[in-house]
């Protein structure tokens, strides 16, 4: 019985999508390299992308977010997130 259980809870895990789904919302370019916690949360990243956004840091352009953080995010997300952010 437990088995099942676990088994019925990994299917629908794996049915809901990534867990790093997100809805990127921003106001005005945030710069990437310097910008804390909360600013990277204000936009719609959840705690992993921001914690893979400091571990990337610092960023040197548009290609290199995409590289890294290409991995994590669907690419309709990850090209509102580069509306988002700036560099310098």
């Amino acid at each position: 019985m437990t088995t099942r259980i676990l088994l019925a809870l990994s299917a629908a895990l794996l049915l809901a999508g990534p867990a790093q789904a997100q809805t990127i919302v921003c106001k005005a370019p945030i710069n990437i390299n310097t910008a804390t916690a909360a600013q990277l949360k204000a936009i719609g990243l959840g705690p992993k992308l921001i914690d893979e956004v400091h571990e990337y840091r610092p960023f040197k352009n548009a290609a290199h977010v995409k590289k890294e953080m290409g991995k994590y995010m669907k690419a309709a997300s990850l090209t509102k997130f580069l509306t988002c952010i700036k560099f310098k």
